[in-house]
């Protein structure tokens, strides 16, 4: 996927932005609180139709407005047409979304259009945070690559939602609560096959980068499903049956999912330095992005937030050249013009914006 055209309007500081033109790779330099993150928001809500700083989407809309509006021009090769893409939230309904003229009313499928990948401050989460931001980002591959994945997530949620139900009531037909855990068996062995066969092409890439972007060795990565290897879910479930009943709800299954990230048999996160995990965080990212082109035969957008921070010279530069080689659309944010403008094998390729109290402008 590539931006081709951006205007934006109502988001936050942001003057009224209309860019033209735009590039493979795009960075935009200002200082702090000048509207840089901002414009990476934008650019996440025309993707996904919210924000990533915020669940309060009122917040995004400028004072003085009722809404704000997103919209690019964009294509997925240079040989494919082009068409238009549209959003626009207010503060209160859900997001308005068009598509070549006609209205979308899935985010799932404005999702399939837009894969960004988002690297900042809250992506240290993904070695820090709970199981469910691992879970995320391996469901963020399998949506994208298997088509079937969308369908099955949902029935497993769904028969998850009613197994829990009954159990959280206490009282309950033997019958209805077999009934939900046959139900969810099938959804979720189904998820889980999605979901082992594309860890095994993650971890594959994964391992051939790292070492290089990092300049670490021993990282690993582990797919874990929920439940123990040696049980099928419906045996599983079985075992933990009384458990459940205690708790209210169901304590083994895909929503328990986790990708184990580790160091020399340890959690990568425990002895890291922050700038070590920024780049085990980009290595992660940038195999996502590998795995889903040689899937699919697309590629990705990034959006990075201040890329110098954290990072070495040296790390900067090796960061800038897997960058160029995976020749992904970028959008980078950075302080000073100077951090990156030495990173790059093809410097001549870079578009420059400068951003001031809101306004954006070529540089």
């Amino acid at each position: 996927m590539h931006i081709e055209r951006l205007e934006i309007s109502g988001v936050r500081n942001l003057e009224t932005v209309r860019l033209r033109d735009l590039d493979k790779r795009n960075i935009f330099f200002g200082d702090n609180g000048s509207g840089k993150t901002s414009l990476l928001e934008s650019i996440h809500v025309l993707g996904l139709g919210r924000s990533f700083r915020t669940r309060l989407f009122k917040s995004v809309i400028q004072n003085e407005k009722e809404d704000c509006v997103v919209f690019c021009s964009a294509y997925e090769s240079n040989n494919a047409g082009r068409y238009p893409v549209g959003v626009r939230r207010s503060r209160q309904s859900v997001p308005e979304v068009r598509v070549q003229g006609r209205d979308v009313a899935s985010l799932a499928e404005l999702a399939a259009l837009f894969p960004l990948q988002l690297i900042n401050s809250d992506a240290f989460t993904l070695l820090e945070g709970p199981p469910r931001v691992r879970r995320q980002f391996l469901d963020w591959g399998v949506f994208h690559v298997e088509h079937g994945f969308h369908a099955a997530w949902r029935g497993a949620k769904r028969c998850l939602k009613h197994r829990n139900s009954l159990l959280r009531h206490g009282k309950m037909a033997a019958q209805d609560l077999r009934l939900w855990t046959r139900e969810l068996t099938m959804a979720a062995e189904c998820v889980d096959d999605y979901r082992q066969a594309y860890a095994v092409e993650f971890i594959r890439v994964f391992d051939a980068l790292v070492g290089d972007l990092t300049g670490m060795t021993g990282q690993k990565v582990e797919y874990w499903r929920g439940w123990p290897n040696d049980l099928s879910l419906e045996q599983a479930l079985d075992a933990s049956l009384e458990r459940d009943k205690q708790r209210g709800f169901t304590t083994i299954g895909p929503h328990k999912a986790d990708m184990r990230i580790t160091k020399d048999d340890r959690l990568a996160s425990e002895y890291l330095s922050r700038g070590q995990e920024k780049l085990l965080i980009c290595a992660l990212k940038l195999a996502q992005a590998a795995v889903f082109e040689e899937l699919t035969g697309r590629k990705c957008i990034f959006l990075i937030d201040d890329l110098p921070a954290e990072l070495d010279v040296h790390h900067r530069r090796v960061l800038c050249h897997y960058l160029e080689e995976l020749d992904c659309q970028v959008f980078i944010t950075c302080i000073d013009r100077v951090d990156l403008a030495n990173q790059w094998r093809s410097p001549k390729s870079i578009k420059w914006f400068h951003v001031e109290h809101g306004e954006i402008k070529q540089a």
